[in-house]
């Protein structure tokens, strides 16, 4: 299957590149958040999901060598516009997602529209047909209970 470039595909990606200075592999990216809005007066008709996605930068690594060091924690909100269909499964505590994969295809009636998927590795799955898909917000933040929190909150 030939998978589109997200960079090429998302609307403002560059709002993401000017923080990570390439669009970033989405291994191991957590998703906070999703929510589903049927109309957004800015916007127009919907249905519309954004799923909220914790981003971060690998570093380097601790003095040890033994553990990752991770920075420049974004969460970003990526919204797919005009939804066709979706299937969501999994949502947990953690919705640690594997990538962000894009397709080109039509639907019923002959209109272009594109597949995304967001493959889990543990916790959420998120496929959506949609007709445009957009980055809405890019927030410099730690979600709240995060794995990636120091262990010393004065830290």
């Amino acid at each position: 299957m030939d998978y589109l470039d997200p960079e090429q595909v998302i609307h403002e990606a560059d709002r993401v590149i000017a923080v990570y200075g390439e669009w970033p592999p989405f291994g191991d990216f957590e998703v906070v958040r999703i929510v589903f809005d049927r109309y957004l007066p800015a916007i127009g008709e919907g249905p519309h999901i954004t799923a909220y996605i914790h981003m971060w930068r690998i570093s380097g690594r601790t003095s040890d060598g033994k553990h990752l060091l991770y920075d420049a924690h974004h969460v970003v909100g990526i919204q797919f516009r005009n939804v066709v269909r979706y299937r969501m499964e999994w949502f947990n505590h953690q919705n640690v997602i594997d990538d962000i994969l894009i397709v080109q295809a039509e639907d019923d009636h002959g209109a272009t529209v594109l597949d995304a998927v967001l493959p889990s590795q543990y916790g959420v799955e998120l496929e959506v047909r949609c007709r445009s898909i957009h980055v809405v917000s890019v927030e410099a933040q730690l979600p709240p209970n995060s794995v990636y929190a120091p262990d010393d909150p004065a830290a």
